[in-house]
């Protein structure tokens, strides 16, 4: 499909080579699958051994699309037709993306479009924060959180559906912390898209649509999730060509 077909809400996955901790995430998960540890190994079966981030379609326009999503530099909105788009995502040569849409939600779909925005305001002014620079929005990446996946359920239990309610209670601004300092909960990036979707659907409608527990959940886990989830479709490959136009 081409970029200009894409919805708001939609989900994309990259696949193939990525960035040094994406490739150890892909690892750990990939080993999750084989060693059946937790509750959602079967679903972790049904995704593509080499996907390695995610984000969500937070803007579009005739010829623009935005990509939002949880990256090394911080939370990021991203023209998905930029030159950047390489670079910003560890996309690298024989890259590919996936993507998969709610059909049937498309009320959902829109508000989780626009709570990706409200959570990424700017994509324009650098922050600092323990002497890095981060781009784009005001919460950090977590890479510990990242690798807490492995040997972790991300089943919907009474844990993941307090952190649905959380999220569903902070659709006009970024969910709060008390442990960092920045007092913005920090995520990665399959965190970041289950957490926007459940802060649309809210705990019950979540158990439906983003039945996960979103602190848990590593790419492939929710690349297999929703391959096994009617409510959504896989849509197939996204056309790189604009990439060198």
């Amino acid at each position: 499909m081409q970029f200009s077909e894409l919805k708001l809400g939609d989900i994309v996955f990259m696949n193939g080579q990525g960035t040094n901790g994406a490739s150890v995430i892909k690892a750990q998960t990939a080993l999750q699958k084989v060693c059946l540890f937790g509750r959602d190994s079967w679903q972790t079966r049904a995704a593509s051994p080499e996907t390695y981030h995610c984000g969500i379609v937070c803007h579009v326009e005739k010829n623009k699309v935005e990509l939002a999503h949880a990256a090394s530099k911080g939370f990021a909105r991203i023209e998905i037709a930029a030159d950047t788009l390489g670079s910003e995502t560890g996309l690298y040569e024989g890259s590919s993306f996936k993507v998969f849409r709610c059909q049937s939600c498309r009320g959902l779909a829109d508000l989780s479009g626009i709570i990706a925005r409200k959570w990424v305001p700017c994509n324009s002014q650098p922050r600092f924060w323990k002497g890095e620079e981060y781009y784009y929005g005001p919460a950090a990446y977590s890479a510990r959180k990242a690798y807490r996946t492995f040997g972790r359920s991300s089943h919907y239990g009474s844990g993941a559906k307090q952190q649905a309610a959380l999220y569903f209670q902070h659709q006009d601004g970024s969910v709060p912390a008390l442990h960092n300092e920045t007092g913005i909960k920090q995520m990665f990036c399959s965190m970041f898209v289950v957490a926007i979707w459940q802060a649309a659907a809210g705990p019950d409608a979540s158990a439906q649509v983003m039945a996960k527990d979103a602190r848990f959940t590593s790419p492939m886990a929710l690349e297999g999730y929703l391959v096994q989830n009617n409510f959504w479709d896989e849509l197939g490959g996204l056309d790189r060509s604009w990439l060198s136009s």
